[in-house]
């Protein structure tokens, strides 16, 4: 998976009492959607302590390709991608899968 940060110039949510900060990001899936979602560091998004949460947001001119819903597990530090499989019912995509053609429009947020 890689990151594109269509957006250079964060919005300042930090004032006087926060250093929380909000990312938009294009993720860009890769051919083999790894068991549990992709590992994800703090550092990559330029935060020094953690992820808070990844909302998905509507495309920023990056090229947002999917309806996929990004969804961040704090446990495992990981994003999982979720799919409607059927109506009114969603899942984790499956490991293994092939998902160069998708890409998915989020911010994060985090300090």
């Amino acid at each position: 998976m890689s990151v594109r940060f269509p957006v250079t110039t964060p919005p300042d949510l930090a004032g006087a009492f926060s250093s929380a900060t909000l990312v938009s990001v294009l993720f860009l899936a890769d051919q083999n959607y790894p068991a549990g979602g992709y590992p994800l560091k703090p550092s990559l998004f330029g935060f020094k302590n953690s992820i808070v949460a990844i909302l998905r947001s509507g495309d920023l001119g990056g090229g947002e390709t999917t309806a996929f819903v990004p969804l961040y597990d704090p446990t495992l530090s990981t994003l999982r991608l979720i799919s409607q499989v059927v109506p009114s019912s969603w899942a984790e995509v499956l490991a293994g899968s092939d998902l160069s053609m998708v890409s998915v429009s989020a911010a994060v947020f985090g300090f």
